[in-house]
């Protein structure tokens, strides 16, 4: 077993990898749907930690456009790994997809929406009709739906590949800030997301479509009784 460690400029995340693929899949943002964080790997133990050795290093380095504010910049994201294939945010606006034992990038998809200390991602299998799938948010409210294997957006997710929350999120309070600041979770057809706004609930959004099923919570008791899809906006 190797110890990979990714710098993402000050901050390092690590994550630990074993050969046999079968074993070494960390697919959710809390390793299971129950959020156990626990793995079953036991070749790291207290006997042989102190030997392990850096394997790899990928430089998170921001495009010439992004938008930094270097003196906030931190990462705290929980890479995924399926399938042979480690997927991980970096705060400059990008999601990448490497080889876990070499480190060598194999796609990045890079965006224009403000930057975000990002904490995870989500995965989907896809299905016949849809792509293998990564799910994440930004800093300014949106849910972007990336192709897993080719690091493109899915064009068949809400408005090619990007889904906006903030219609309606601010109705009441226009300067309030709106963003997404965890990891998605799967669960059945839907992807869910919270935010970091007080006058907001959990979203649900369909996996393939970019529908939304369910909608921020209203103190305005007009809203009481439920809402409609994001088509029907």
């Amino acid at each position: 077993m190797r110890l990979y460690i990714i710098p993402l400029c000050a901050t390092v995340a690590a994550l630990f990898i074993e050969t046999a693929l079968a074993q070494n899949d960390w697919p959710v943002y809390g390793h299971d749907p129950g959020a156990a964080r626990y793995s079953t790997l036991a070749q790291i133990n207290p006997n042989n930690v102190s030997k392990l050795t850096q394997a790899w290093i990928y430089n998170s380095k921001p495009a010439p456009d992004a938008k930094t504010n270097w003196r906030r910049v931190e990462s705290k994201t929980t890479p995924l790994v399926i399938n042979g294939v480690m997927y991980f945010t970096t705060p400059f606006q990008s999601l990448v997809a490497v080889e876990p034992e070499t480190g060598k990038k194999l796609w990045s998809f890079d965006h224009q929406y403000n930057p975000r200390s990002p904490k995870g991602i989500a995965y989907w299998a896809g299905d016949k009709s849809s792509p293998p799938t990564l799910f994440f948010g930004t800093e300014d409210g949106l849910l972007i739906a990336v192709n897993a294997k080719s690091g493109k957006t899915v064009p068949g997710f809400a408005n090619e590949g990007e889904l906006d929350l903030k219609p309606g999120m601010r109705d009441n309070y226009p300067s309030a800030r709106y963003g997404l600041n965890g990891a998605p979770a799967i669960y059945k057809n839907l992807v869910i997301t919270g935010s970091y706004s007080n006058n907001s609930s959990p979203h649900g959004v369909e996996l393939k479509y970019g529908r939304i099923h369910t909608c921020p919570s209203r103190r305005d008791n007009r809203f009481a009784t439920g809402c409609s899809s994001q088509s029907d906006r």
